[in-house]
């Protein structure tokens, strides 16, 4: 057998070797309503994002069909990684 398939087999050996044939735990939490913050923002085309010139661009909403024309309503996005807020602002300013 090659190096590969023995290569293959011990991972595949390995793999199983970790699975357990354990009875699966159900964990409830309740979280209560007035613990909750709702953080979401509506996109718009005056969302912030950081402007790269030639590389960055404001979000777009394009309308692809609508609900009196195609029976159901759909857009597309034309956005990027870097638009919007970032939950780790304090340290991207180092």
């Amino acid at each position: 057998m090659s190096k590969r398939k023995w290569g293959f087999v011990l991972c595949l050996l390995m793999l199983l070797a970790g699975c357990k044939d354990s009875p699966t735990q159900h964990h409830t939490r309740v979280i209560a309503i007035d613990h909750v913050v709702d953080l979401t923002h509506t996109l718009t085309a005056d969302f912030p994002f950081i402007p790269v010139k030639q590389l960055t661009y404001p979000f777009e909403l394009i309308p692809m069909a609508t609900l009196e024309d195609n029976g159901v309503a759909a857009n597309s996005w034309r956005i990027h990684e870097h638009l919007g807020t970032h939950i780790d602002a304090p340290n991207r300013l180092h």
